[in-house]
């Protein structure tokens, strides 16, 4: 288990961090659907355009070579 631990961490931190980032994204915007009477103006705008933002973040990286 400690050999496999040890090689080839650097990629995968990297794709965490970036999927951590990614996910907490689209949370805000599904976070602003949820509570809309609660944010103020264009609630269905904002939490779209996170959650869009979020997919085309995903599909990018699924789609991009290391």
């Amino acid at each position: 288990m400690a050999k496999a631990k040890s090689g080839g961490s650097g990629y995968f931190d990297s794709i965490v961090m970036y999927a951590g980032a990614i996910y907490m994204i689209i949370g805000i915007g599904v976070g602003i659907l949820l509570t809309y009477p609660v944010i103020g103006t264009h609630p269905l705008r904002w939490g779209f355009a996170l959650i869009a933002l979020g997919v085309l973040a995903l599909v990018y990286r699924s789609g991009s070579k290391k």
